[in-house]
């Protein structure tokens, strides 16, 4: 009897130690920290043409987080499209274009029945920033190599195309991009990138 009231007391007090709440250890939380979604009129005509948005990208499944990624990107508005570059087996592209390259005239336009357009003007988005965090390390929002070049867009109103082209610019650690318009042209010569 006494080894069987030993062992229900024992028992009791297991079961009264395991049931109290435990404090689990705090570490911070890490995520992606976005901008409010920012439209910009690039042409001129008092119409959003882009917006400005942050997306999340990929992440361990561990928590907290060991490594994650996050990503602002600039897309496309209804009425508003980028050039886009016609890939060899299918797909497109948005191009940037470099100081000094210069932008075809009538972009997709075919002159011949053989040839095949290499450019298209269509809906995208271009990665402005990309930033990393997590327990294993972060990195500051850096603007990859395409976002630092020049983008050509139409943007329609009723019958009107109007073409233009803009940069992107970071500033400091922010997690946003501001949009420059640069040049309108009026697409039926070639285009010299300034």
């Amino acid at each position: 009897m006494l080894k069987l009231n030993l062992l229900l007391g024992c028992s009791f007090v297991a079961q009264f130690a395991l049931g109290q709440p435990i404090d689990p250890p705090r570490f911070p939380f890490y995520s992606c920290d976005f901008p409010k979604p920012d439209s910009v009129d690039v042409s001129g005509d008092g119409i959003a043409d882009l917006v400005v948005i942050g997306m999340g990208g990929i992440s361990t499944c561990d928590k907290p987080v060991s490594l994650g990624t996050c990503h602002v990107v600039v897309r496309t508005l209804p009425g508003t499209q980028l050039l886009g570059r016609l890939q060899p087996m299918g797909g497109r592209d948005v191009c940037g274009f470099a100081s000094g390259e210069t932008i075809p005239a009538q972009f997709g336009a075919v002159r011949n029945d053989p040839e095949i357009p290499r450019y298209v003007f269509m809906d995208g988005e271009v990665r402005a920033l990309t930033w990393t965090y997590g327990r294993n390390g972060t990195s500051p929002p850096q603007m990859p190599h395409m976002a630092q070049r020049v983008f050509v867009f139409a943007t329609t109103s009723g019958e009107r195309t109007r073409y233009g082209t803009f940069t992107m610019k970071h500033s400091g650690n922010e997690n946003t991009v501001r949009i420059r318009p640069r040049a309108e042209f009026t697409g039926d010569k070639p285009y010299v990138v300034r």
